[in-house]
């Protein structure tokens, strides 16, 4: 506890935990920045400090599986030139009609799925690619992602903050929070789908 309560370490651990979880899901980020946040209600972190940290850190990664995108759409475009590709079968088109439908839900909801992805298991690795792999604009991608990272991390670093203020005096006001905002994140996907049903509706 000494050492992660030194404040130039702690910053640092969570700028590079959150920019390694790109590649490999293992780190519990979310729980990292609410274990964060508390640091902040003991006064032993910055609140400001620990969401930048947040925001650079999962940027960084997700900009770097963004580029890993690009990279495998322009080997995909050398391998079609050359002709050395083949029509999917079985699995693989499988995997490639469901590929496509996340791809037009990306379209749609791109800012959507940048923020929710990150709360599930190596979502943000596949979201940031598969942008990448689909021309997404750079530029769009940045906007997007930089909004989506800065409400993920502001609301993980808060929750923490305001949790562990709230522990203080009473139990159950975190636990009342968590219930909360989960059963808002396990609504968001059939509102998506709904949204998305009323505008095919609207637009045929």
């Amino acid at each position: 506890m000494n050492a992660v309560t030194i404040p130039g370490l702690a910053y640092a651990v969570i700028l590079v935990l959150l920019t390694f979880d790109a590649f490999v899901p293992i780190v519990p980020t979310q729980a990292l920045m609410i274990g964060g946040g508390i640091l902040t209600a003991t006064g032993n972190l910055k609140l400001g400090a620990l969401v930048a940290a947040g925001v650079l850190g999962a940027f960084a990664g997700d900009a770097a599986c963004f580029g890993i995108g690009r990279r495998l759409r322009h080997r995909d475009a050398a391998r079609e030139a050359d002709g050395s590709t083949r029509p999917p079968s079985g699995r693989f088109a499988r995997v490639r009609k469901l590929t496509g439908r996340v791809t037009g839900a990306m379209r749609q909801h791109i800012f959507l799925a940048m923020l929710f992805c990150r709360f599930v298991p190596a979502g943000r690795m596949v979201a940031s690619a598969n942008a990448g792999r689909n021309s997404y604009a750079l530029r769009r991608f940045i906007a997007f992602d930089l909004l989506a990272v800065t409400l993920w991390a502001s609301y993980g670093a808060l929750l923490g903050r305001f949790g562990g203020e709230a522990l203080a005096r009473s139990s159950w006001i975190p636990l009342a929070i968590v219930a909360v905002v989960a059963a808002l994140m396990i609504g968001a996907a059939p509102l998506l789908g709904l949204i998305s049903k009323l505008r095919g509706r609207a637009t045929a």
